[in-house]
């Protein structure tokens, strides 16, 4: 059966302070985050509404991605070390105008990272992205190192789309189990079935990443539907950001880089498996890879504890 599981917490973030009263509910994590909505921001930049909320004290962090998502996805102990500033990416604003999907392009989302940066006065900041988010923040910091004391990339791929669906393809085929596979079966009908007329796009983003969880958690009976609510997202805009990514290549970007890299990922991620980065692995020594043995595609969720240990221990060494 799949995890039933209530967030019952109180979050209250503000640029002076945080407070986290936490009750945990689900033992599958040492904690999780509430629906505190009322501390989400606006922030208009590039021609573009960009929701965000800032949280916590300590190292100011942009966490790149959709931020009432990737708000819950962080404990409350980092919180107690870092000031987290959620941060919306453009797929998930509001355009103020009509925009030429065309016209997107990869310096847009530098761009936006960095006139947020400036507007917030945020002076130096860490970085962290998970899947697709976390090769931005590292693009982001090859053009501008001089401002990032730190990236946390948090299962992103170490090469482009056409070589991780390759890759996928096979992990797939050898690595999952029977049930992994009729797992994903079952969940896949329950949301081809689904009626989307009346659903937008973030809807729609939510059921099919609860399909997906066969392939991103060690669990695949896993519900992920707490994660994904509530999402505003322009689908047309994702599916055009990956074909960004095809020529990606993590050595060429990150040994133009001096800075800190914090890499994890996790041994039964079945969307960014573990075997893509088998072989970069010994040409970074420079960079923290952390493989994650209980985790899928979230370890900062599946295995929080250990994720804010390695975390925590990699900051102060670092």
């Amino acid at each position: 059966m799949n995890k039933l599981f209530t967030l019952l917490v109180t979050a209250i973030a503000a640029f002076t302070g945080f407070h986290c009263d936490l009750k945990t509910v689900d033992p599958f994590y040492e904690s999780t985050i509430s629906e505190a909505v009322t501390c989400m921001q606006r922030l208009d930049i590039n021609n573009f509404k960009f929701m965000y909320s800032i949280e916590g004290k300590g190292i100011p962090c942009i966490v790149y991605g959709p931020a009432i998502n990737y708000r819950r996805a962080l404990s409350c102990n980092l919180r107690k070390h870092f000031k987290f500033i959620f941060l919306d990416p453009r797929w998930s604003a509001e355009p103020k105008s009509n925009n030429n999907l065309n016209d997107f392009k990869m310096e847009d989302v530098i761009s936006d990272i960095e006139k947020a940066r400036k507007t917030l006065r945020l002076g130096k900041i860490a970085l962290l992205g998970h899947s697709i988010h976390a090769n931005y923040v590292l693009e982001y910091a090859k053009h501008y190192p001089q401002n990032v004391s730190h990236v946390i990339m948090v299962c992103g791929t170490p090469k482009g789309p056409e070589m991780v669906y390759q890759v996928q393809e096979q992990f797939w085929n050898d690595s999952a189990t029977e049930e992994r596979k009729s797992a994903f079966e079952q969940s896949w009908n329950t949301f081809t079935a689904l009626d989307t007329a009346n659903l937008t796009d973030g809807e729609i983003m939510a059921h099919e990443e609860v399909a997906w969880c066969p392939w991103a958690w060690k669990d695949p009976y896993y519900n992920s539907y707490w994660f994904w609510k509530n999402n505003n997202c322009n689908r047309k805009m994702i599916d055009h950001v990956y074909e960004l990514f095809i020529p990606y290549d993590f050595i060429q970007t990150v040994q133009t880089i001096r800075i800190p890299v914090f890499v994890a990922y996790g041994k039964y991620d079945f969307l960014i498996p573990y075997t893509l980065w088998t072989p970069v692995l010994c040409q970074c020594p420079s960079v923290s890879f952390n493989r994650f043995d209980e985790s899928g595609h979230y370890p900062m969720l599946e295995q929080q504890e250990l994720f804010d240990k390695k975390l925590l221990k990699w900051i102060k060494n670092n």
